[in-house]
Protein backbone atom coordinates (compact mmCIF):
# COMPACT_ATOMS: atom_id res chain seq x y z
CA UNK A 1 0.00 0.00 0.00
CA UNK A 2 2.68 2.36 1.01
CA UNK A 3 4.62 1.46 -2.35
CA UNK A 4 1.59 2.36 -4.09
CA UNK A 5 1.14 5.74 -2.43
CA UNK A 6 4.69 6.98 -3.01
CA UNK A 7 4.93 5.76 -6.61
CA UNK A 8 1.25 7.33 -7.65
CA UNK A 9 2.62 9.59 -10.32
CA UNK A 10 0.39 9.97 -13.55
CA UNK A 11 3.72 9.73 -15.80
CA UNK A 12 4.61 6.41 -14.07
CA UNK A 13 1.69 4.69 -14.37
CA UNK A 14 1.24 5.38 -18.14
CA UNK A 15 4.78 4.27 -18.85
CA UNK A 16 4.35 1.40 -16.71
CA UNK A 17 5.56 -1.91 -18.00
CA UNK A 18 3.12 -3.64 -16.18
CA UNK A 19 -0.37 -2.27 -16.90
CA UNK A 20 -3.59 -2.85 -14.45
CA UNK A 21 -5.72 -6.43 -15.69
CA UNK A 22 -7.92 -6.99 -18.39
CA UNK A 23 -10.95 -7.16 -15.67
CA UNK A 24 -9.75 -3.78 -13.96
CA UNK A 25 -10.74 -0.52 -16.08
CA UNK A 26 -8.00 1.66 -14.85
CA UNK A 27 -5.26 1.94 -11.94
CA UNK A 28 -8.11 3.43 -9.85
CA UNK A 29 -9.86 0.32 -9.64
CA UNK A 30 -7.01 -1.41 -8.50
CA UNK A 31 -6.31 1.49 -5.81
CA UNK A 32 -9.96 1.09 -4.32
CA UNK A 33 -9.73 -2.68 -4.19
CA UNK A 34 -6.63 -2.67 -2.91
CA UNK A 35 -7.49 -0.14 -0.08
CA UNK A 36 -11.05 -2.58 0.24
CA UNK A 37 -8.59 -5.11 1.34
CA UNK A 38 -6.10 -3.08 4.05
CA UNK A 39 -9.24 -1.60 5.53
CA UNK A 40 -11.00 -5.43 5.64
CA UNK A 41 -8.42 -6.88 7.28
CA UNK A 42 -7.82 -4.06 9.61
CA UNK A 43 -11.12 -4.16 10.82
CA UNK A 44 -12.63 -7.40 10.42
CA UNK A 45 -8.69 -8.74 11.69
CA UNK A 46 -7.55 -6.99 14.01
CA UNK A 47 -10.85 -5.56 15.54
CA UNK A 48 -13.05 -8.23 15.50
CA UNK A 49 -10.17 -10.91 16.39
CA UNK A 50 -9.09 -8.24 19.25
CA UNK A 51 -12.38 -7.67 20.50
CA UNK A 52 -13.09 -11.73 20.38
CA UNK A 53 -9.58 -12.11 22.13
CA UNK A 54 -10.21 -9.76 25.06
CA UNK A 55 -14.00 -11.03 25.51
CA UNK A 56 -12.76 -14.78 25.66
CA UNK A 57 -9.84 -13.63 28.49
CA UNK A 58 -12.65 -11.38 30.39
CA UNK A 59 -14.65 -14.92 30.44
CA UNK A 60 -11.87 -17.20 31.27
CA UNK A 61 -10.96 -14.85 34.18
CA UNK A 62 -14.76 -14.70 35.54
CA UNK A 63 -14.54 -18.69 35.34
CA UNK A 64 -11.02 -19.18 36.54
CA UNK A 65 -10.14 -15.65 38.42
CA UNK A 66 -6.99 -13.95 37.25
CA UNK A 67 -4.43 -15.86 38.82
CA UNK A 68 -3.93 -20.00 38.81
CA UNK A 69 -4.06 -21.83 42.72
CA UNK A 70 -0.38 -22.55 43.65
CA UNK A 71 0.00 -25.85 43.11
CA UNK A 72 3.50 -26.44 44.33
CA UNK A 73 3.29 -24.26 48.10
CA UNK A 74 3.45 -25.79 50.61
CA UNK A 75 -0.21 -26.72 52.03
CA UNK A 76 -1.39 -24.05 54.67
CA UNK A 77 -1.61 -24.32 58.22
CA UNK A 78 -5.08 -25.12 59.80
CA UNK A 79 -5.98 -22.27 62.45
CA UNK A 80 -6.59 -23.84 66.24
CA UNK A 81 -9.89 -24.26 66.58
CA UNK A 82 -11.38 -25.42 69.90
CA UNK A 83 -11.92 -28.89 68.52
CA UNK A 84 -8.60 -29.27 67.37
CA UNK A 85 -7.49 -27.56 71.19
CA UNK A 86 -9.26 -30.57 73.26
CA UNK A 87 -7.49 -33.37 71.00
CA UNK A 88 -3.93 -32.25 71.43
CA UNK A 89 -2.55 -34.26 74.57
CA UNK A 90 0.20 -32.08 76.68
CA UNK A 91 2.94 -33.85 78.90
Amino acid sequence: MTWKLTTNVVFLLQNAVVRPPSFMPSWTAVYIINIFIVIWIVVIGIGWGGWASVTTFKDQVKTFGVFAPCYQCPPKAEAPTPANLNTTTHQ
